[in-house]
């Protein structure tokens, strides 16, 4: 291998041309940023470009009376759950988690279809513990209609 040749290590960051597991890049020379979606090396540091998180209400729910219902159950157990965090925010239609990239649920569950925030950053990574918990819940209000994905593993959204 030649000195300015990169260093290719087997791992789970994914080349962008084709989304699957493939390999990181190490390098110590400059990696232009349109050959690798998740990774740019830049003098000697390794800078992931980022990945999300979350769930997908697969299918949506409906306006009938029965989803109404279930999904009001799951709110105000959200609401429960979160009662005295300050990081849930209650607005008039939604409610906003500040934090990550402000993941929200509409007070309208027919107008839900996915939950989800980056958190591969520093100012990103806190909201990961909040998408699993609020995961967790749906998941026991809705069963397998919740569908939990994760970039980092290989896992996308339905509504990619």
């Amino acid at each position: 291998m030649a000195s300015g040749d990169p260093l290719l290590l087997t791992t789970l960051i994914t080349d962008a041309s084709s989304h699957r597991s493939s390999r990181i890049l190490w390098s110590f020379d400059f990696v232009p940023l349109e050959t690798y979606s998740l990774i740019a090396p830049i003098r000697r540091y390794l800078f992931i470009m980022g990945f999300n998180c979350g769930f997908d209400m697969v299918p949506r729910l409906t306006e009938s009376d029965s989803d109404k219902n279930r999904w009001l159950a799951f709110i105000d157990e959200v609401k429960e759950v979160y009662n005295k965090d300050p990081v849930l925010q209650v607005q008039p239609r939604i409610f906003n988690f500040q934090v990550g990239e402000h993941p929200q649920l509409p007070l309208e569950g027919h107008k839900f279809l996915r939950f989800s925030s980056k958190v591969s950053g520093p100012r990103t990574a806190a909201a990961e513990p909040y998408i699993r918990r609020v995961y967790r819940v749906a998941r026991e209000n809705f069963g397998q209609q919740v569908q939990f994905w994760h970039e980092l593993y290989d896992h996308y959204g339905h509504y990619e």
